[in-house]
């Protein structure tokens, strides 16, 4: 029996044609440019490298150009929501209705995970929110930031815990370690399963999993 939900944020709690992330990498593409200083034909190629190779741009610019981690979150978080999210009863309502243990598990800092949540006002929905600095110096898709994610939880294993992500090798980690997951992909194109296509479909797959 499920007993705690770990959802991640971006993406997940709200669709990815929102255009958060969109804005995000754009931030992340300019930081890279204005910040760090490479050369704008070369960022293309070596963004796609650091989140083949590392999960995250973040993690490549800090083994490359030691940059500060601190300064990089705020910067490429600093966007407008009014822009992109919206309030919704029926995520406040579907959330509510779960009686697990729920928590945030996200790549990104605590401030903006709890600006997102604030905004959408479900942030009382979820126990914890295990940010990048919870799990420092590790984040998804390490092994090593789940085992961080089970110590905080308490847990002695992932009996019972299900993980939603919409990042194919956040899920893919997960479940080569043990924890149940599932891929939340607005296109459905994916070849992994189980797999959503938004969050909503959640309450679907929970009423008709095997008990």
């Amino acid at each position: 029996m499920i007993h705690t939900l770990i959802f991640d944020l971006d993406n997940t709690i709200y669709p990815q044609s929102s255009g958060v992330m969109d804005c995000i990498r754009d931030r992340i593409i300019l930081y890279m440019r204005e910040k760090v200083g490479i050369n704008p034909q070369l960022i293309p190629a070596l963004r796609e490298k650091y989140l083949r190779e590392y999960g995250t741009t973040l993690a490549g610019l800090k083994r490359d150009f030691e940059i500060d981690k601190q300064d990089y979150l705020d910067f490429v978080h600093d966007i407008d929501l009014n822009l992109f999210l919206k309030k919704e009863q029926a995520l406040i309502q579907l959330l509510s209705d779960f009686n697990q243990r729920k928590v945030i598990f996200t790549n990104a800092n605590l401030v903006h995970a709890e600006r997102v949540l604030d905004y959408l006002e479900i942030k009382e929905n979820f126990e914890k929110i295990i940010d990048i600095q919870s799990t420092h110096p590790h984040l998804k898709p390490q092994p090593d930031a789940f085992n961080k994610l089970l110590e905080i939880l308490d847990y002695e294993s992932w009996d019972g815990c299900l993980f939603i992500d919409d990042q194919l090798l956040n899920v893919t980690t997960a479940r080569n370690i043990g924890l149940q997951s599932i891929l939340v992909d607005e296109n459905l194109k994916s070849d992994f399963r189980p797999i959503i296509k938004h969050i909503y479909a959640l309450k679907e797959f929970m009423e008709n999993k095997p008990r």
